[in-house]
């Protein structure tokens, strides 16, 4: 699913950029929205959420209901920072350095 993932990269710039126009509500909504759909577009995302949220990560809640909070959260991130969008993944990974 690399392709997919080129392609999140090179698409979603453009559309935050275009969200950003519209009432925040909406935008979060369209965002949400997408995130579902690249999460049952990418089973690997899909699956990796999946196992986290069994590994212990839903606590009490149930699997499922944590995996699809993942990917709504993702979307609301996305509407509220959309800063995080726009930059390239590797501006915004922390950059380790050895201290001497």
């Amino acid at each position: 699913m690399r392709s997919l993932r080129r392609l999140e990269e090179l698409a979603l710039p453009p559309v935050v950029r275009i969200l950003r126009r519209l009432p925040f509500g909406l935008a979060e909504g369209i965002l949400i929205g997408l995130s579902l759909g690249q999460a049952a577009l990418d089973p690997g995302r899909l699956r990796r959420a999946h196992a986290w949220a069994s590994a212990g990560g839903a606590g009490t809640r149930g699997v499922w209901s944590v995996v699809l909070g993942l990917f709504v959260h993702r979307g609301r991130a996305l509407a509220a920072s959309p800063a995080l969008a726009i930059a390239r993944a590797s501006a915004i990974s922390p950059v380790k350095k050895r201290l001497s």
